[in-house]
């Protein structure tokens, strides 16, 4: 399902991080930094021209400018309305990050102070059925000198298979200024 107003899951989100204090945004603007993220959003909507794609409709040579960033999620029906979010596909370059999570559910693996963040965001991706970008900072193990932009897209089912979602991620080391307070550093990229 695509909203009507595009930036409502942008909105949406940037409520509720704003509420819950996460250093993360959803950009409305879909402009990425990163000419990868640009290219592959490019790439889904060439794809997604009578609905979103699958998983199958992404070849290696499609993926292989952000294979190292990618995660690859699929959504598992719960009872009670929320789904888990099971690893199908977890990149080096975001292994090197977040340790190898392949395989498990992220409410086993994301530490449970950052998973509803990293749920909610997910969610807003497949609710807004495009792409998305994401932007703010790392608050894992001892990394939080890291800021991301994030590529995040809803990818349709496969024949009888799930809902999945795809995300890429690149990280950027930031320097807090010096005396700063860490949970008071400023980046440019979350404004």
């Amino acid at each position: 399902m695509t909203d009507t107003n595009p930036a409502q899951p942008e909105a949406q989100f940037n409520r509720e991080a704003e509420a819950l204090g996460w250093p993360t945004r959803a950009d409305s603007t879909v402009r990425f930094q990163n000419r990868d993220f640009a290219e592959l959003a490019d790439l889904w909507r060439g794809k997604a021209a009578h609905g979103a794609p699958r998983r199958s409709d992404f070849s290696a040579r499609d993926l292989k400018h952000v294979l190292r960033d990618l995660l690859i999620v699929e959504h598992v029906p719960q009872q009670g309305g929320r789904s888990r979010l099971r690893v199908r596909y977890e990149g080096s370059g975001l292994a090197r990050v977040l340790g190898e999570i392949t395989g498990s559910y992220m409410d086993e693996s994301i530490p449970p102070d950052l998973y509803p963040r990293w749920q909610s965001a997910l969610e807003a991706a497949e609710s807004a059925g495009r792409p998305m970008r994401f932007i703010g900072r790392i608050d894992l193990r001892d990394q939080q000198y890291l800021t991301t932009e994030v590529f995040a897209v809803r990818l349709a089912a496969e024949e009888n298979g799930p809902v999945m979602a795809m995300a890429a991620f690149r990280f950027h080391a930031t320097v807090p200024s010096p005396g700063a307070d860490p949970d008071q550093r400023s980046d440019a990229r979350l404004a």
